[in-house]
C-alpha cells in the first residue's frame, strides 16, 4: 500500500496496538504512530504484509488510545450532552461564573482564542455573550459529531474555525494564542498535567490559559455519585500534583467542595524575545 505523507519526512498511519506489542491498556484500541525519519524512506513489503521499511530512523510512538475511546463515546452520547452539561454545570456554577469573568476581563478586539476540545460549541456561546468582540477563534476537537453542532452555535461568524483533530497534539498548530480556553477535557486524560504544559507553550506573552476539570470532591455523597457517572462518561478526577510545577501558573482554585478546579496559566514574556 502506498502512504502520502503531509510533510517530507514523516510517514503517518494507524494500527491496531497489539501490531507493536503494546501495553494491556491500550489493546483493541487504535494507536497513532507517526515515524520522523532522519534521512529519505521508501515503502516495501518485508516478511509482514504492508510494512515499512526505512533507513537511519527515529522513531516517535503517540499514543491515541484516549482520543479515539472520547471520540466513540461522544458520538453516541452528542444528542444528550448540553443537557447533560446544563444540569453538572448547574453543580460547578461557581468555576464555570470564574470563567466567565476571564472571558469579560482578558478577551478584546485583538485576542486569538483556542478553545481545545469545544465539543458542541457551549463556550462559543460563552464567547459571543461574554466577549463578543473577540479578533478569531480555533476550536479543535476530535469527534466531528460534535462540532457539526458546534458549527451551527458559530452562526457563520467568519472569525471562527472548527477542525477536526487531536486537541492534545498541537505541534501542526501554527502560531501563538492570547487565550486558551479547555473546559473537562483534562478529565479525560491520562497525563492532564502535560497536556496542560503543551497548551501554555502556545500562549502568546501575558496571554491566558483557563482549564476546567473534574477533581475529587470532600462530600462522601458527592463523591459516590461522581465517580459512578464517572464510568459510563469515561471521566476521572484529576489529580492536581503536579499542577503547581507547571511554568506560568497563576491561580488554581477549587470550587463545590472541590467537585471543580479552575487553573490559569499565563504566556511567558520571554517567550515574545
Amino acid at each position: 500500500m502506498a502512504y502520502a505523507p503531509q510533510r517530507r519526512g514523516f510517514v503517518e498511519r494507524t494500527i491496531e496496538a497489539r501490531e507493536i506489542g503494546s501495553a494491556p491498556a491500550l489493546r483493541g484500541h487504535c494507536v497513532h504512530v507517526r515515524l520522523v525519519l532522519n534521512n529519505d524512506y521508501h515503502l516495501g513489503q518485508s516478511s509482514r504484509e504492508d510494512s515499512v521499511q526505512f533507513d537511519n530512523q527515529k522513531t516517535e510512538m503517540i499514543s491515541s488510545a484516549e482520543v479515539e475511546r472520547t471520540r466513540r463515546l461522544y458520538r453516541h452520547v452528542v444528542t444528550l450532552y448540553d443537557g447533560f452539561r446544563s444540569v453538572w454545570s448547574r453543580w460547578t456554577r461557581p468555576a464555570e461564573d470564574a470563567l466567565d469573568e476571564l472571558f469579560r476581563k482578558r478577551i478584546a478586539s485583538t485576542t486569538r482564542v483556542l478553545e481545545l476540545a469545544p465539543g458542541t460549541g457551549i463556550n462559543i456561546d460563552r464567547l459571543f455573550s461574554r466577549a463578543p468582540d473577540f479578533a478569531s477563534y480555533l476550536g479543535i476537537d476530535s469527534s466531528e459529531e460534535m462540532l457539526e453542532r458546534a458549527r451551527k452555535k458559530a452562526r457563520g461568524d467568519t472569525r471562527i474555525e472548527l477542525r477536526l483533530g487531536d486537541a492534545t497534539d498541537l505541534r501542526d498548530v501554527d502560531g501563538s494564542f492570547d487565550f486558551i480556553v479547555c473546559t473537562w477535557l483534562l478529565s479525560h486524560l491520562d497525563a492532564p498535567v502535560e497536556a496542560v504544559r503543551d497548551a501554555v507553550s502556545k500562549l502568546s506573552p501575558g496571554g491566558t490559559a483557563a482549564f476546567i476539570f473534574f477533581t475529587a470532591p470532600k462530600g462522601a455523597i458527592r463523591r459516590f455519585v461522581l465517580e459512578r457517572l464517572g464510568g459510563p462518561f469515561r471521566y476521572r478526577f484529576v489529580d492536581t500534583v503536579g499542577f503547581s510545577d507547571i511554568q506560568g501558573l497563576e491561580r488554581l482554585e477549587s470550587h463545590t467542595g472541590g467537585m471543580a478546579t479552575l487553573a490559569v496559566c499565563r504566556g511567558s514574556e520571554a517567550a515574545g524575545q
